[in-house]
């Protein structure tokens, strides 16, 4: 447990030391779901349509604006590559990585969800239904996302790479929670979307680490 701790300490400091990293995504997404009900309709039944769905994608696209620098900046200084000669298993630094990054951006960015919710005229069930979908949702795409990010560590200054080839690998993910909070809105059934999210997280958490360790274990030592 200890090994676990300062790994994840690490990565927790360098993070809080460099807050541009994950305060300027989260300013994208207060800014640009607050701005969506002005330059659109102030109409409350459209807003609530199309409230979900626009919040999730803002939430994506503030997730893939830090995607290219996920592992870089280890890159480059040489820690990466330390890590990865290190008899530490890769699956649990990269875990720890991972952990560090998500409470750092995603739990802000759910605690901003209910307020921009509000400008969207969604129910207390739709924001309810809204914060558990990312919830269940923000985690695997961040795994994904990273995986992609581990294939692409060694290309420098194409960001716009990782999200081109990413964006259509999240699009389930993307559909699953925005169908569930369409369907609490509309006072239908929504457990079985949050549950196929849940299988997927599972999936991810299963599988991506340990391939994503893998990966940066390649491309480092090529």
């Amino acid at each position: 447990m200890v090994p676990l701790a300062r790994l994840f300490k690490r990565e927790w400091l360098s993070l809080y030391r460099q807050r541009s990293e994950w305060l300027h995504p989260l300013l994208f997404f207060l800014i640009a779901t607050g701005l969506f009900p002005l330059a659109t309709s102030p109409k409350p039944a459209l807003l609530e349509q199309m409230g979900g769905g626009v919040i999730w994608v803002m939430a994506l696209l503030a997730l893939l604006l830090v995607l290219p620098r996920l592992f870089q900046p280890d890159y480059k200084d040489g820690t990466l590559q330390e890590w990865v000669l290190s008899p530490t298993s890769p699956r649990v630094w990269v875990s720890m990585k991972l952990l560090a990054y998500w409470l750092m951006m995603a739990v802000p960015l759910m605690v901003l969800t209910p307020i921009v919710g509000i400008l969207f005229h969604l129910s207390s069930t739709a924001i309810e239904v809204l914060v558990i979908s990312l919830v269940l949702g923000t985690p695997s795409l961040w795994l994904v996302g990273a995986l992609l990010a581990a294939l692409t560590v060694s290309v420098e200054g194409k960001p716009m790479l990782i999200s081109l080839v990413v964006l259509p690998l999240l699009t389930p993910v993307l559909m699953l929670g925005t169908l569930s909070v369409q369907k609490a809105s509309q006072g239908l059934g929504y457990r079985g979307e949050l549950g196929l999210l849940g299988a997927v997280l599972a999936l991810a958490l299963t599988l991506l680490p340990t391939l994503i360790g893998y990966l940066l274990r390649v491309m480092v030592l090529e």
